[in-house]
């Protein structure tokens, strides 16, 4: 029997850690993996040290290259910088000469590895318009990929906007798949954290950054005033929880329970799952938000460019805000306790289109990219 020559893939990323991106990735190889007809291999500039990746990429049997970039860390001597950069020179090229597809999957991140490759090449883009300033512009629009990925339709009409895009049928939207059935499975685990009143959850990054979680916090506080047995809890990492847990210090109904193997039950149970967001960075397609969406748990979401308010519906599957503002953010944590059936209203409407998310509906469209049938 004749065998298929199997497709080999490079999926490129700047680092490996636990976020939405990583996840989103894991999501792409493991429905490639179960299609037996690509070889994957996976690229980081920096070194993985998650047990969970390493073990994932090790039980797909998914090659990993994450110690070839070594050569650019500065404070090592001079001649193992040399060795390191010969090393590098010599593992790039053979990446290069024995794969079909080059993925760069975090937003260009490998644009000056990739760009002089005669091998097809695909840019993945994860966020909003407000990151793609003039300078990842012109790494997007100049010939470097054969194709461009952005997450929602918003991202691709205010691309279009942009001047001096020549080549507009470069671009497709591929949105974040979700494994509905995966995420309810890990819900009906038993959780570490028992909450015992009514509560809000919000799960996302600590980093003042591009999240606001100082809103959240803000707004919780005026909103206690009046619903003193509703707690909120705050799960995750990340480089501002220090500041954050001492803004909240006063506010004895909020807790903080750091990064979470499993969030999924505690979301499940949650009166409102809120993603608070800045205006300066906005956001892509909020995993977040979708399996919350998944587990039938209403969404509160502040109203940034450019894919939350597709996945929200406008506010029909979803409730938006004015981000930044704690004002805005406490009035509708209070609809959401004195609006019950409206609020059901909006979790039935967000469980109709949760098909637009389906994983085999996205990676078929990234099989129409690897095939070159776009």
């Amino acid at each position: 029997m004749k065998l298929t020559k199997k497709t080999k893939i490079v999926f490129c990323m700047n680092h490996i850690i636990m976020g939405g991106v990583e996840k989103v990735l894991c999501q792409y190889l493991l429905a490639l993996c179960n299609k037996h007809q690509y070889d994957l291999t996976v690229v980081s500039k920096k070194e993985i040290t998650d047990p969970y990746f390493i073990d994932f990429f090790g039980r797909q049997k998914i090659k990993l290259y994450d110690k070839i970039f070594c050569h650019r860390n500065k404070t090592h001597p001079f001649l193992l910088r040399l060795f390191h950069f010969i090393l590098y020179k010599i593992t790039w090229q053979h990446i290069i000469n024995n794969n079909d597809i080059f993925i760069d999957f975090a937003n260009c991140s490998f644009f000056y590895e990739l760009k002089n490759i005669k091998k097809q090449k695909v840019a993945w883009c994860h966020g909003s318009i407000n990151v793609y300033n003039q300078f990842l512009k012109r790494k997007l629009f100049n010939n470097t990929y054969n194709h461009i990925v952005f997450l929602s339709y918003s991202v691709i009409n205010d691309i279009f906007l942009l001047e001096g895009i020549s080549n507009p049928d470069k671009i497709i939207c591929i949105y974040n798949p979700i494994d509905v059935s995966l995420v309810k499975k890990l819900a009906s685990e038993n959780s570490s954290i028992r909450a015992v009143k009514r509560y809000f959850v919000a799960v996302q990054r600590l980093d003042n950054y591009d999240k606001s979680v100082s809103t959240i916090i803000k707004a919780f506080d005026l909103f206690i005033k009046k619903n003193k047995d509703i707690e909120l809890y705050i799960i995750g990492d990340g480089p501002d929880k220090k500041h954050l847990i001492d803004l909240a210090k006063n506010n004895t109904n909020i807790f903080f329970t750091g990064q979470l193997s499993n969030p999924y039950p505690i979301i499940k149970n949650a009166l409102a799952l809120v993603l608070s967001s800045t205006k300066k960075i906005g956001e892509g397609l909020p995993n977040v938000i979708l399996e919350a969406q998944a587990l039938e748990t209403l969404v509160i979401a502040s109203d940034v460019k450019s894919g939350v308010r597709e996945i929200l519906m406008d506010g029909e599957a979803g409730i938006l805000f004015d981000a930044e503002n704690e004002e805005a953010l406490a009035e509708q944590l209070s609809y959401v306790v004195t609006n019950p059936l409206s609020c059901k209203q909006k979790i039935m409407n967000a469980s109709k289109y949760l098909y637009r998310f389906d994983v085999e509906e996205s990676v078929s469209k990234l099989e129409k990219i690897i095939d070159n049938k776009t």
